[in-house]
């Protein structure tokens, strides 16, 4: 009889550091998914800024819309009320919308 006790002493004790074990391991492992969506967001949306600022500066004064094509990307643009709206979309479909005055291309272009 005691010994059915310890036993089941000694699977109540493993059960229980089991369970806080798995409690410790799923936190961890939500903080790195979590950290790595972060980074993920963070590289694609500074990939997206460059790809806009690339794609301003190859724009031609008399285009009013169009597109560029990079190797993860597309960044099309059209030329709205003064200003150019640049709409930066990844191959899984996110994407980032910048808007530029003209006023910044002559500034950076020294016209």
């Amino acid at each position: 009889m005691n010994r059915i006790k310890v036993r089941a002493g000694v699977l109540i004790q493993v059960l229980f550091l089991v369970a806080i074990f798995t409690a410790i391991l799923e936190f961890y492992l939500f903080s790195m998914l979590s950290n790595r969506r972060n980074i993920v967001a963070q590289t694609n949306r500074i990939k997206a800024e460059l790809m806009a600022d690339l794609t301003f500066e190859k724009i031609k004064d008399e285009q009013k819309a169009g597109s560029i094509v990079f190797s993860d990307a597309f960044c099309f643009f059209e030329f709205v009320d003064g200003r150019y709206i640049l709409k930066v979309v990844f191959s899984d479909n996110h994407g980032e919308v910048y808007q530029i005055s003209r006023d910044k291309k002559s500034e950076d272009t020294g016209l």
